[in-house]
């Protein structure tokens, strides 16, 4: 016990020296922000350590410093409080539910404090099943009364599942979670030519929790600190460095084994930031690294839970994990009038071990390199991009003495866009893509190995007709290759070429009245590079879709909705049969399947606060099968549902709200259960504020 308090009262002491060190920061004399700020630091990107002080994490600080000055300083201690308690009941086809939540807002001069309690019960309709959520959530803000942002926040959640399955055995799933946070930050000060964040936190986690009989609870102690600092070297030209680290103790118990557990993590960054006449860019380096003591169950060479044929007390195992990560960033931007380059390189490693775990030791390596040119010439718009991708991960499983070979991907994608205004107010815009991945493995993992190359063509027309009557156009083009070292793995060496025209109107009849139709033809022909070989087993075939998509929209009053859709979709599918001298190939047509989709939709206010609702849908599918004997298949489905919304206030400031949603389900089909044929669906509440 007093080697627990020592681990879980530590943080706290630390936390009080962060605190002191953020007065002594802060006591000093404030001067403006430099322009060039260093908030472009971005995370490191390895992820290896949990927090930093990103620049998504310094806009989160500077609102709640923000929010602690918002207050009235010559304003009474006492700002006010409000209360939101809210009660509801909720029905659908899965569960019944009954749930009530309040909430407490509290302003003072200096701060202000936030309460959310909540409760929830749920009954399962289809399956015995309770299951009961008892929430708390708070947080106080301590406003000015310090030259830093400080901020306590505090989590309760405890629920309780009971559920019994068709062959009667009952399972208690029980969670008992609670923590508390203690936070103080401190945005953009300064020390001498330094611009500063700083920021502390410390952290109690205690978890009681069992599911299938096995514990799984756990009592720590956490501290995080971290600082970011920065100045300008010359005008336009920022260096900015960060550290950030933090450390965790206490007790974890799973199963029937109970340890400490510990983890320490650490981050490092330095960059130079820069927005001068040749452009705007980073050169950042980051280096990250964590080290975690935790009980975990006994798991093999791919990560996946192993305990089949152990002992009990051989299931659970005291894991330290550890990982190194750095990485090297790049970015530049130049604007030259109507030119535009954007130029990105990234290099990252990351090692991973494992102590117990099958997986080992686990070793990655990634080279990005990203540019993109864009540029105007008179009407015309060009855009330009390539990226290249090169990456590697190994692994020494647990116990072997060599490593398992590298997996090695590589990728390259050129992009390029061309917009242009066309006569009679028609937009252009063509789009080629041009990709290439190639997955290459060493020793037995080599038989792997597989090439995939990727060529997209398309063109776009739009036009728009006096505002009232909009076209567009698409052509569209595809050819997907894959080739695989294994002729005998079909799946892996085929061709696809995709071709698509999709054109499509929307018509403004007139303002209560609008027509909106696309129609999309798509064909496929797939060549097995190696479906001659007696060993592969796939045939060379062809697809054919056509869909036609109708919609009208009718609002013949302010009151009224109404939204009439209908989508018919016609598929072929053929095997090749024969090729003959001249190439000309030849296909037996396998199946033709027809799908109609019939939707109405309805929505009218019928006075202030409610709103009547319905929807339907019919579908019928019509699928032909040839063969040695051909075949016919119909299926059809619908569902239709009514319902009404209410929602409504009262009083003087109207703190009494009422909202409720009733709505009643009946539908057919093959995939419509007994209890998803007939149902009711309701979810009423109200809330009171005062």
């Amino acid at each position: 016990m007093k080697a627990f308090l020592d681990r879980t009262t530590a943080p706290f002491l630390a936390l009080a020296v962060a605190s002191a060190l953020v007065f002594v920061l802060a006591a000093a004399a404030p001067a403006p922000a430099m322009a060039q700020d260093f908030e472009d630091a971005e995370d490191d990107t390895t992820g290896a350590a949990a927090d930093s002080l990103s620049n998504a994490e310094m806009l989160r600080l500077a609102a709640l410093e923000a929010e602690a000055v918002s207050g009235d300083p010559l304003g009474p201690f006492w700002q006010g409080m409000t209360n939101k308690p809210k009660a509801g009941v909720r029905s659908n086809v899965r569960q019944y539910s009954y749930y009530g939540e309040n909430v407490t807002n509290v302003n003072f001069r200096e701060g202000s404090f936030n309460n959310t309690s909540s409760y929830s019960w749920e009954e399962y309709r289809k399956q015995d099943k309770t299951l009961e959520k008892r929430t708390d959530q708070f947080s106080y803000n301590a406003g000015r009364l310090f030259p830093f942002v400080t901020s306590i926040t505090g989590n309760w959640d405890w629920s309780e599942d009971l559920t019994t399955n068709t062959a009667g055995f009952t399972n208690l799933s029980k969670r008992d979670s609670k923590n508390i946070n203690l936070s103080a930050s401190k945005t953009k000060f300064q020390t001498g030519a330094f611009t500063n964040t700083l920021k502390a936190d410390a952290r109690v986690d205690d978890q009681k929790s069992v599911n299938q009989g096995q514990r799984n609870d756990f009592s720590e102690g956490s501290l995080s600190g971290g600082l970011q600092s920065g100045t300008a070297l010359s005008e336009g030209v920022t260096v900015a460095g960060r550290y950030f680290a933090k450390s965790t103790s206490g007790d974890r118990s799973l199963g029937n084994s109970t340890s400490p557990s510990s983890a320490s993590a650490d981050s490092a960054g330095f960059g130079v930031y820069f927005d001068r006449s040749f452009g705007t860019g980073r050169v950042a380096v980051t280096r990250s690294n964590f080290d975690k003591k935790y009980l975990d169950f006994k798991k093999n060479s791919n990560g996946l839970i192993d305990t089949v044929g152990l002992d009990d007390q051989d299931k659970v195992v005291e894991e330290l994990e550890t990982r190194d990560a750095v990485s090297v960033e790049f970015e530049h931007t130049l604007q030259l009038r109507r030119m535009k380059l954007i130029t990105k390189a990234s290099r990252s490693t990351d090692n991973q071990d494992y102590r117990v775990s099958g997986v080992g030791l686990k070793e990655r390596e990634q080279d990005q390199f990203d540019v993109t040119w864009g540029f105007g010439v008179g009407r015309d718009s060009l855009a330009l991009s390539y990226k290249f991708l090169w990456k590697w991960d190994d692994q020494r499983i647990k116990g072997a003495t060599l490593n398992r070979g590298r997996q090695y991907t590589k990728s390259r994608n050129y992009d390029l866009t061309w917009m242009r205004p066309l006569i009679g107010g028609t937009r252009m815009t063509f789009k080629y893509h041009e990709g290439l991945t190639q997955d290459i493995a060493e020793k037995v993992h080599n038989q792997n190995d597989k090439d995939r190359l990727q060529t997209d063509v398309s063109l776009r027309l739009d036009r728009d007709w006096q505002q009232k009557f909009k076209t567009s156009m698409i052509f569209s083009y595809k050819q997907g290759q894959d080739l695989s070292i294994r002729e005998s793995r079909s799946s892996n060496n085929n061709v696809k070429d995709s071709y698509e025209i999709s054109p499509g109107f929307l018509w403004t009849l007139a303002p209560w009245l609008t027509l909106d139709q696309s129609y999309q033809v798509f064909i496929q022909y797939t060549d097995y590079v190696y479906s001659d070989l007696e060993s592969v087993n796939r045939d060379d075939n062809y697809n054919k879709r056509g869909n036609l998509t109708t919609k009208v929209t009718i609002k013949p009053t302010r009151r009224l909705d109404l939204v009439v859709r209908n989508d018919y979709n016609r598929r072929f599918n053929a095997t090749r049969v024969v090729t003959d001298a001249a190439g000309n190939s030849y296909y037996h047509k396998d199946q033709i399947q027809t799908i109609s989709k019939i939707d109405f939709g309805m929505t009218f206010r019928v006075a202030p606060g409610v709103t009547l609702e319905s929807a339907t849908y019919q579908t019928e599918d019509v699928k032909d099968t040839f063969g040695a004997r051909d075949r016919t298949t119909t299926t059809r489905s619908g569902e239709v549902w009514v319902g009404t919304k209410v929602n409504k206030r009262w009083g003087k400031t109207r703190p009494l709200e009422l909202s409720a949603t009733v709505k009643k389900y009946n539908a057919y089909g093959p995939a419509v259960t007994a209890t998803s044929a007939d149902y009711w669906e309701a979810d009423v509440w109200m809330k009171w504020e005062f």
